[in-house]
């Protein structure tokens, strides 16, 4: 593909880094994110995704053995490097890149079937389009605070907190992440990021959370994760249903979390 900006001949480096640090990006940390095999950026979606199916597998094996408890961890292993192989294809309507990204899809919503507590996903609709977001409900689905959460922009939706032992269900709260302009599904559909339509987004999440009966909308709060911070710090300055006393938003990259 031809470079439309200054970075895009400098493709060597970020290969260079792959291979030094394991990493795709935050090269500081400590932790392999890819295989050792993996030498350069292009190598990333084949290789990982080769640990994915293998992880699906085993999974799949054990669902029919009834482990349950053990084929729903899997799957969300699985999920989570699907996310990961398809990260690295930058390319619009790549083939592969939709593949992969819906063998994330797919092996979530094993895990949205196995979870101790209701998950849904949901299409909220926005600016002419959809975005596509993932629901934790409280066990019974009281009548409770919310949180809408924006993911950092290396993220989806089905990333990052463990849907099985969910800090925010566990303390008493729904909560929506979102696929923002720029992440995960909204990327497929070529919804992308400005500089003032995230919060936008946030805003038509919070319409969709009011109309949910288990949602107390006189508590919504809003939570973001490393750039998705900086959204949910936008989209509460902006929205005057977030509840300032319910706010979650943080900058932390350890997990942290708060309840007000």
């Amino acid at each position: 593909m031809k470079g439309t900006r200054r970075r895009d001949n400098q493709q060597w480096m970020l290969d260079w880094m792959v291979k030094k640090t394991g990493r795709v990006q935050n090269f500081a940390y400590d932790l392999r994110t890819v295989p050792p095999e993996v030498k350069s950026y292009r190598m990333i979606p084949r290789i990982v995704e080769k640990y994915a199916r293998h992880r699906e597998m085993i999974a799949r094996a054990a669902e029919e053995a009834g482990h349950i408890e053990t084929a729903r961890e899997l799957y969300w292993l699985a999920a989570e490097q699907y996310r990961e192989a398809q990260h690295a294809i930058f390319e619009d309507d790549n083939p592969e890149k939709i593949y992969l990204h819906g063998k994330l899809l797919e092996c979530f919503e094993k895990v949205m079937a196995y979870a101790p507590h209701p998950i849904e996903r949901v299409e909220i609709p926005f600016e002419g389009n959809y975005i596509q977001a993932v629901l934790h409900l409280l066990p019974g689905r009281p009548k409770a605070p919310a949180v809408v959460f924006c993911p950092g922009m290396d993220m989806t939706k089905e990333a990052t907190l463990n849907p099985f032992h969910h800090p925010y269900v566990s303390r008493g709260m729904h909560f929506l992440a979102i696929d923002g302009p720029g992440q995960g599904t909204s990327n497929i559909r070529k919804i992308r990021v400005t500089l003032d339509n995230y919060e936008r987004a946030v805003s038509a999440a919070i319409d969709y959370l009011i109309q949910r009966p288990e949602v107390d909308a006189s508590k919504i709060g809003v939570s973001g994760y490393s750039f998705g911070s900086y959204w949910g710090m936008r989209a509460a300055a902006t929205d005057p249903r977030v509840n300032i006393t319910a706010k979650i938003t943080r900058i932390e990259i350890a997990p942290m979390y708060t309840r007000n």
